[in-house]
């Protein structure tokens, strides 16, 4: 065998040697652990193929024989306030931190902290701190306090003390030369104002010094109190029994010409001359002067010189010289030298419909002198029309013109009947500001214009009285001038001439009345301050044209933010939203911007509109895209458009535009809010957008801050009230009236009398086809908004197949429930948590409870009125608004124990001095004639945003300006019929 083979067989060999020797460990060590036995609590591992005991987690001792459990080996055994110490989990707080000291364990970790009020060291010791160390000793200087403020001293003066408190303060001033002249050093070492007077006393302070002193014609002692000399005419003494600015008077003194006799009717001079005297008695009084002659000795007009039938009156010729002047009576016509002759006629209506009765004659009053040069002039009802023919039809107003009435297409007249309406007189549609019932007197009003001037030119002689017919007719007759006309009515009244006598003219003074009040610019929407003003591209207004500022109000439906118009729009394709949610002062957000919740309409503003056309009632124009101007015709024939009015929210805009994300969205509505802005929102992209003007504060507000006196109670529930009654001339029906939906406006303010406005149109009935008689056939018809202040005959009614609801008195009834909150008391029908509010549906008149003492008779008996179940028993809402006008202007005289009824004539003079006075008194830069701003508007063109002119809002006269639009709204309206239905209630109920 070789070598190699013998090499392979002991390899061989070896290899089978290991095999079984490794076999024998691998077996040994397997049973090592088995037979091996270790101690209690503890357990056998191997390690390196021998056996090792060892003690369990959390146990010591000997793994051979026995093994304890322990309680911790390291910290992490224990929780968080405990540490493991010799095996167990202790406290490490216990003795270490000193005295007062508090100690937490954060993290097995001890921590020692004094407890607030107390400072030091915590290891050692905490002690009280005193909030006003740093101030001990003081830093400051005499007459100074310290404070300290976050653990620093600061030093301010005492008060009346000025100066650096560092070094010492000293008293505001020591003598009175150290204050201003106007006031005076106190014994309190300040300058204040010296003034103690008495009680309306004037105060003037000059050099420190008080002067006081009772105002101009006033009594009484200035330190006490001064009084009018007089506040009634009944105060006055005899020789002087009028009271005039609250001051006796004669009212004959300097009234009388010379040498003439003055007597007083009530306070109203009458000038005469005496018997042996002849000549004006306002300018001189003279004796009768004689003609010497051997035959005759007499006065100028004896014997008369006159023809017969005319009149002789002394007068003087162009040198001045005595003459006797001769006139035909009235009636008469002729040569007042030769003879008088009875006239054809005296009034236009003893002429023919087409001829009028000029001096006293039936003559066509077509003189060629009335109308253009392209003009064809026709009489109809005594009264000059221009006619344009087809040819001039759309030529120039100002060469086809008859001042300043219409002019009509010859054969269009009869055919249109708009135009014929107009031809008969009617007042032009769309005139809002006078009333239906009126209307129809357009061509009263022009009648009683032509008898008066017909009336005063016929007392001078013909050929002045034809010169002046040229000059004065088309101002007074056609020229729509108020002023000289009502002069010449209140100069006929008050003479007794009986220039107008019968009630249809009488009845046109009032339509003259209402015809001149609508001319005042606070209901001229084009001058209003806000209006207008945006700059407009094709009609589009969008969120863009306006800076959003903080929001004012939010609501179920809808949520309100301040703004103001932008000067500088986003350009086209930018979508940003200019915000300014900072800004809190109205003056800089004259603006509101009502953004309507939109969760089922579609996005798209057609659709927008339809679905919420009730919100848009009372406003002024409707902007958005190409799909309105078919809105505006679909609707036109459905929808009640309410003009503007003094007690009606002022909406100037109306668009429909995408949902932003605005300040304090998603706190206030994130329901209403698109899945674009909000994921979980359920609003629609797009929604409603109303312009209005910003008003201070709701009336429910304004009542739970304030205590009313009763006349401000009073005005508030007459601006409410007028409100109603020109939503009810428009056949519009609010619904929801509740003291949340009336808006008040602070800004013109004047003793406690601020402007009221009607708001929130979302549930009013305004549907021409049905006016206020809703047709009511199913529970599924909406009957309006709050439920508890919903007029008897409406929360009552059951649908029929031929059922209507009434609500033409159901707002009525509502301002009654309102009256209550208005003079202080509880709504009656407000449920409140006691359970004892009345309801509508079944309540006693006798369970109401009545109203303080404090309210006027006439104002309780007209709430109550207000309040009957009967709708039939309830006035009418004009009457209910008379009424409260006549107890706020009227005389009083008319109201006395006797309750005599005033005489027409007494009813109009009063129309005639209100209407003075809103006219002249009223005055300002809110009750201009619209006519006068047109000019001034003119002049800024370039200048759109006017509402930054500083306008005056306040009145000239003595009343203010709500009050003199109360009165302005009653003259807008006013009828005798209406007058004399209101005088005659308050007679009956008072």
């Amino acid at each position: 065998m070789e070598y190699s083979q013998i090499t392979i067989l002991l390899l061989s060999l070896l290899a089978i040697v290991n095999a079984g020797y490794y076999s024998r460990i691998l077996s040994l060590s397997n049973i090592g652990c088995e037979t091996h036995t270790c101690g209690v609590n503890a357990r056998c591992t191997l390690s390196e193929g021998r056996p090792v005991c060892s003690c369990m987690n959390l146990h010591m001792g000997d793994p051979l024989s026995r093994c304890a459990r322990v309680e911790c080996l390291i910290n992490g055994d224990c929780i968080g306030s405990r540490v493991c110490t010799n095996n167990r989990c202790v406290n490490p707080c216990d003795g270490l931190c000193g005295v007062n000291a508090l100690c937490e364990v954060r993290n097995h970790v001890p921590v020692c902290y004094c407890p607030t009020g107390y400072k030091g060291d915590p290891f050692t010791s905490c002690r009280i701190a005193d909030p006003q160390a740093a101030c001990k000793p003081s830093p400051c200087g005499d007459n100074t306090k310290c404070e300290v403020v976050n653990e620093v001293p600061v030093c301010s003066c005492l008060p009346g003390y000025r100066g650096s408190p560092l070094t010492g303060c000293r008293h505001e001033c020591e003598s009175d030369s150290e204050c201003p002249n106007h006031l005076a050093c106190s014994s309190n070492f300040r300058c204040e104002n010296p003034c103690k007077c008495g009680e309306n006393a004037e105060c003037h302070v000059i050099n420190h010094q008080a002067k006081c002193s009772c105002p101009n014609n006033w009594l009484g002692n200035p330190f006490v109190a001064c009084r009018p000399e007089c506040t009634t005419h009944s105060e006055c003494p005899g020789n002087k029994p009028a009271c005039l600015n609250q001051k006796c008077v004669n009212p004959c003194d300097g009234v009388c010409g010379v040498n003439a006799d003055c007597n007083l009717r009530d306070i109203t001079p009458v000038c005469s001359c005496p018997k042996h005297m002849t000549g004006n008695p306002f300018v001189s009084c003279r004796l009768f002067e004689a003609h010497h002659s051997d035959l005759f000795v007499g006065d100028l007009c004896e014997p008369n010189p006159c023809g017969s039938n005319a009149i002789c009156t002394p007068g003087h010729d162009n040198t001045g010289r005595e003459r006797p002047v001769c006139t035909c009576p009235t009636g008469y016509i002729g040569n007042a030298l030769v003879s008088c002759q009875r006239g054809e006629c005296l009034s236009d209506s003893e002429c023919p419909d087409n001829k009028a009765c000029i001096g006293y004659s039936c003559q066509n009053p077509c003189t060629g002198k009335e109308c253009g040069p392209s003009a064809i002039c026709a009489a109809r009802r005594h009264i000059a029309f221009a006619f344009a023919t087809q040819n001039t039809a759309n030529s120039n107003f100002g060469e086809v013109f008859c001042s300043p009435e219409k002019q009509f297409v010859i054969g269009e007249l009869n055919d249109i009947p708009e135009l014929h309406a107009q031809s008969q007189g009617y007042a032009p549609p769309g005139n809002s500001n006078v009333s239906n019932a009126g209307k129809h007197l357009g061509y009263l009003g022009a009648h009683a214009r032509r008898i008066f001037v017909d009336n005063i030119l016929k007392r001078v002689t013909n050929s002045l009285a034809a010169d002046l017919r040229r000059k004065a007719a088309s101002r007074l007759v056609f020229g729509g001038d108020s002023a000289p006309f009502f002069a010449l009515v209140g100069v006929s009244l008050a003479s007794g001439t009986g220039i107008l006598t019968k009630e249809d003219e009488l009845e046109g003074v009032c339509w003259e009345i209402r015809e001149a009040v609508s001319k005042l610019q606070w209901n001229t929407p084009q001058n209003d301050r806000n209006y207008e003003v945006v700059k407009e591209e094709e009609g589009i207004v969008t969120l863009k044209n306006f800076v959003i500022g903080p929001a004012i109000a939010k609501g179920c439906s809808a949520v309100v933010y301040s703004a103001k118009f932008n000067d500088s729009p986003s350009t086209e394709g930018q979508n940003q939203i200019n915000v300014d949610d900072k800004t809190k002062d109205i003056s800089a957000f004259p603006l509101a911007l009502k953004m309507m919740f939109n969760y089922d309409t579609e996005s798209n503003a057609l659709s927008i509109l339809r679905s919420m056309y009730r919100e848009t009632v009372p406003a002024r124009k409707h902007l958005q895209n190409e799909e309105l101007a078919d809105w505006e015709i679909r609707m036109a024939e459905r929808k009640t458009k309410l003009p503007p009015h003094p007690n009606i929210v002022a909406m100037y805009y109306v668009f429909a535009d995408r949902v932003p994300a605005l300040p304090g969205s998603w706190g206030m509505y994130p329901d209403a809010l698109p899945a674009r802005i909000n994921p979980h929102g359920s609003g629609r992209n797009m929604s409603l957008f109303l312009v209005m003007k910003r008003y201070d504060t709701t009336l429910k507000q304004y009542l739970s801050n304030r205590n009313l006196s009763t006349r401000e109670s009073i005005l508030l529930l007459a601006q409410l009230l007028e409100g109603v009654t020109h939503l009810n001339a428009h056949g519009i029906a609010h619904r929801d009236l509740k003291s949340d939906n009336i808006l008040l406006d602070l800004s013109e303010e004047t003793d406690n009398c601020p402007s009221l406005v009607i708001t929130d149109f979302g549930c009013c009935l305004a549907d021409k086809r049905h006016g206020l008689y809703l047709p009511y056939n199913t529970h599924d018809i909406d009957k309006g908004g709050n439920v508890a202040l919903m007029a008897p005959e409406i929360i009552t009614a059951e649908p029929g197949p031929f059922t209507s609801i009434n609500y033409t008195k159901a707002d009525l009834w509502t301002v009654g429930t309102i009256a209550y909150e208005i003079f202080g008391m509880k709504n009656p029908f407000h449920n409140d948590k006691e359970g004892i509010s009345l309801k509508n549906h079944n309540y006693k008149e006798t369970d109401i409870q009545p109203l303080p003492n404090h309210v006027p008779t006439v104002i309780s008996a007209l709430i109550k009125n207000l309040l009957s179940r009967n709708l039939y028993k309830r006035l009418d809402v004009e009457t209910a608004a008379t009424v409260i006008q006549l107890h706020l202007w009227a005389p009083s005289n008319w109201f006395r124990s006797e309750w005599k009824l005033p005489s027409t004539n007494e009813v109009m003079q009063w129309l005639l001095c209100l209407t003075t006075k809103v006219l002249c008194e009223g005055r300002n830069s809110m009750l201009e004639p619209a006519e006068v701003l047109e000019d001034e508007n003119i002049q800024e063109d370039g200048q759109r945003n006017s509402y930054n002119r500083s306008l005056s809002t306040r009145s000239c006269g003595r009343r203010t300006m709500p009050e003199y639009q109360l009165i302005a709204s009653f003259l807008g309206r006013v009828t005798l019929g209406n007058i004399r239905a209101a005088l005659k209630w308050m007679q009956q109920n008072v």
